[in-house]
C-alpha cells in the first residue's frame, strides 16, 4: 500500500471507531430514556386504571385504552426526540470533518 492509502485507511478506521463509540453511547442513552419513559407511561396507565375502577368497568376499559395510547405516544415522542438528537449530533460530527476526511470516509463506505 502507498502512504496515501494507509493514511486514508487510518482516517476511515478512526472515523468508524468514533462513529461506533458514539452509536454505543447514544444507544445507551436511548435505552435509559426509553426505560424512563416506559416507567412514566406505566405509572400513567396504573393511575388511570385506579381512577377508572371507581367509575365502573366500562370506564376502566376506555380509560385504560386511552392511557395505553398516551403511554405509547409518550414513548414514541421520546424515541423521535432521541433519533433527532442522534441525527443532529451525527450531522454536526460530519460538518466538523474537513473535505478530505469526509471524502475519505465516504470512499471507505462505498468500498465496503
Amino acid at each position: 500500500m502507498n502512504d496515501k492509502t494507509v493514511i486514508a485507511q487510518k482516517i476511515i478506521n478512526d472515523a468508524t471507531e468514533q462513529a461506533n463509540l458514539y452509536i454505543e453511547q447514544t444507544q445507551s442513552e436511548i435505552e435509559q430514556q426509553i426505560a424512563l419513559e416506559k416507567a412514566n407511561a406505566e405509572a400513567l396507565v396504573q393511575k388511570a386504571e385506579q381512577e377508572a375502577a371507581i367509575a365502573g368497568e366500562l370506564l376502566v376499559e376506555r380509560t385504560a385504552t386511552i392511557a395505553r395510547l398516551d403511554g405509547k405516544k409518550v414513548m414514541l415522542n421520546a424515541k423521535q426526540k432521541l433519533v433527532q438528537t442522534v441525527f443532529s449530533t451525527t450531522l454536526e460530527c460530519f460538518k466538523r470533518l474537513d473535505e478530505k476526511q469526509y471524502f475519505t470516509f465516504v470512499l471507505g463506505l462505498i468500498e465496503k
